[in-house]
């Protein structure tokens, strides 16, 4: 294997012939030049710190995609390494077989790394999205526009910016310039030429207007706005709505699940195998919580919380969505562990007097993953449309975040 093979994600594969694999890895790379080609100006702004809007978020976008190509070379490396490599005899724990059976399951990997690519988008939010998502255009203009809608912005004098659909002369009074034209187009969207221009306290931060047009006998600076998805009912891009809304999202079902399922996973390995009292009294506290709808239970809590007059965070509701999904798993690894124990390999670790923790963790559970995966995939998309109906209510993320 030469420097280049690794060196080029998915170089090495297509030369030894496993062209599938050279596939996957080009389409990645390719999604990570196209950022760097299309956003070489947007990728400056966030280095020079130019962009008052962005923060945090702006450095996190930046390292992702820096370490972008480096972790694809380095899954390239590794996985072109174990295709040529000769099958070698050498033991390994439960979890080891479990994580190779997974990665053998070409579906599955797929599908894992389709999420893990939606994921790395939604931290590139900063990078790809052209509007910062909490800002609120004046004017009529901006309000529910359709997709593929360009406003215009004009300068004016005293009020600084002024957004419209499209501005051209009014034809009763050439002095007037007319911002929007419809039948819902409200009065004051036509304004006087002479007041528009090059606003006292300048434009807006570092948008500054890249055209100027002669309308009325006066020079009048704008500069265009793409809207892709169009606008929301207060002017707010949708698009970059999407992009920084999916990153909360994506993040609050990722972490509930993982919240969820770890909960889930020791309650049920505990109560298979321990069996006994330890069993009935974790099954019917299992019970008794299924018996609450788990909207009303997470409105209670909610509610109980802020009865103290606290704000409540994104980090509560991801907590409370994972303290209040892990009943539905913890019965599903329970009857898993139920047949597991009764296996031979169990028998040979309890006559090896191997510990009780060690055996349902180190045995059991990596052998009981099968539903856990199943569930916690569709636990993820659960949780999102749950957290959805929580801000619906006015108790979860609320716009514009």
């Amino acid at each position: 294997m030469t420097p280049i093979d690794w060196l080029i994600p998915g170089y090495g594969h297509f030369r030894h012939g496993f062209r599938r694999q050279a596939v996957k890895y080009a389409v990645f790379l390719g999604a990570w030049l196209s950022v760097i080609v299309l956003r070489p100006g947007r990728i400056g702004d966030i280095v020079a710190g130019s962009l008052d809007w962005i923060g945090a978020d702006g450095v996190v976008a930046l390292v992702v995609l820096a370490a972008w190509p480096i972790l694809w070379m380095l899954a390239a490396r590794r996985g072109l390494r174990k295709l040529l490599a000769p099958p070698e005899l050498e033991t390994l724990s439960q979890w080891q077989i479990s994580s190779r059976l997974l990665g053998k399951n070409q579906r599955a990997m797929i599908g894992l790394q389709i999420l893990g690519f939606a994921y790395t988008v939604a931290l590139w939010c900063p990078i790809l999205a052209d509007y910062d998502p909490e800002r609120l255009p004046t004017g009529f203009a901006n309000k529910k526009a359709s997709p593929f809608t360009t406003i215009y912005v004009v300068g004016h004098k005293e009020q600084g910016e002024i957004f419209c659909r499209d501005f051209f002369e009014d034809p009763e009074d050439a002095s007037k310039i007319v911002l929007y034209m419809g039948e819902d187009a409200p009065q004051d969207e036509i304004v006087a030429a002479a007041d528009l221009g090059e606003p006292k306290r300048g434009w807006e931060k570092n948008m500054p207007p890249n055209r100027v047009v002669e309308m009325a006998g006066h020079e009048i600076p704008f500069r265009s706005e793409f809207h892709i998805l169009g606008t929301d009912d207060v002017g707010r891009d949708l698009f970059a709505e999407l992009l920084y809304g999916s990153r909360i999202s994506l993040t609050i079902g990722f972490v509930a699940m993982f919240i969820a399922v770890s909960i889930g996973s020791v309650v049920g390995v505990m109560a298979g195998y321990l069996g006994g009292f330890a069993d009935v009294a974790l099954m019917r506290f299992v019970d008794i919580l299924l018996a609450f709808p788990r909207l009303l239970l997470l409105l209670l809590i909610y509610a109980a919380y802020a009865a103290t007059k606290q704000e409540v965070s994104i980090f509560l509701i991801v907590a409370i969505l994972g303290a209040t999904g892990w009943m539905g798993i913890s019965r599903l690894v329970r009857a898993q562990i139920l047949s597991l124990r009764e296996q031979d390999f169990t028998t040979a670790a309890r006559a090896l007097g191997l510990s009780k923790s060690r055996i349902m963790f180190r045995h059991l559970l990596p052998n009981a993953t099968a539903p856990i995966i199943v569930d916690a995939t569709l636990r993820v998309g659960n949780t999102i449309l749950l957290e959805a109906s929580l801000s619906f209510l006015g108790m979860g993320v609320q716009k514009p975040t």
